[in-house]
């Protein structure tokens, strides 16, 4: 068995009893926000991350969005990220994944806040967070414009706000103004035709972008489903120094290409 895939296997199997132990965390520290959420019976409540019946009984651990959930933990925690911005906050269970996967980190979350659950959400959150949760409740394009403006930056950005081609293009691009070098950007819900479209024409090909996979980072697979918002996508923000060391590669072959035309 090749190193590379011995390497995945150790990285799966930490990430899988990581997420172990935060669905225990999660299950005692949300139980305000399920409360809140129960007392209307989970009216309109929405979310790509977990299904209804995993808010009313934590203890069920669904194979729906699983692998998007494991991928949250395998990559956030192995780069120990000290600050998150999440465009798209709903209700909070992405923020407190964000939240026990890093625990380091501070995470921002921005939302439009359209649902009659997202504000105080976001109260109770800050309340379970103390000093590490914050919010805004704004259209994405203002908050992150307004970010940008006051030279802010983050370890990692997850992209899940509106899904038309528009929005999503515009947050990804205004995302990667404030993504740092190195930084995780998430894009999620790639299986809509829309988002899959704004990836496209942002950063599938973006030189400064690199995708993770399965093959070359160990990322969970999501397989196949006829569900929505069934995949996300992953790439890490290169620093200039690997872009300048792929281009210094890159330069003798070319001139080694000139000299044999030459001849």
């Amino acid at each position: 068995m090749s190193e590379a895939v011995l390497s995945t296997y150790f990285w799966r199997e930490l990430a899988e009893r990581r997420y172990a132990e935060i669905r225990q965390k999660q299950a005692e520290k949300l139980i305000p926000l399920r409360d809140m959420l129960a007392a209307r019976n989970y009216e309109g409540i929405e979310g790509s991350l977990i299904t209804a019946d995993q808010i009313a009984n934590p203890d069920t651990d669904s194979e729906i969005y699983r692998a998007k959930r494991l991928n949250y933990v395998l990559l956030l925690d192995q780069l120990q990220c000290q600050s998150v911005m999440e465009i798209g906050f709903n209700w909070g269970y992405s923020g407190s994944l964000i939240l026990e996967s890093s625990p380091l980190c501070h995470l921002h979350s921005v939302d439009i806040a359209m649902h009659w659950y997202t504000p105080p959400s976001g109260e109770i959150m800050q309340s379970i967070y103390p000093g590490r949760f914050r919010y805004t409740w704004k259209d994405s394009k203002q908050a992150l414009l307004d970010e940008i403006k006051a030279g802010n930056t983050y370890d990692a950005i997850s992209v899940d706000g509106g899904h038309d081609t528009v929005t999503a293009t515009s947050d990804i691009l205004l995302s990667l103004k404030l993504l740092r070098n190195g930084g995780l950007l998430i894009v999620d819900d790639t299986d809509a035709l829309s988002v899959s479209a704004a990836v496209l024409a942002t950063i599938a090909d973006h030189p400064s972008m690199v995708e993770l996979t399965a093959k070359n980072s160990g990322i969970f697979e999501f397989g196949s489903s006829t569900l929505p918002c069934f995949e996300q996508r992953y790439f890490l923000k290169r620093h200039p120094i690997d872009l300048e060391h792929r281009a210094e590669k890159r330069r003798p072959l070319f001139r080694k290409n000139n000299a044999k035309t030459n001849d």
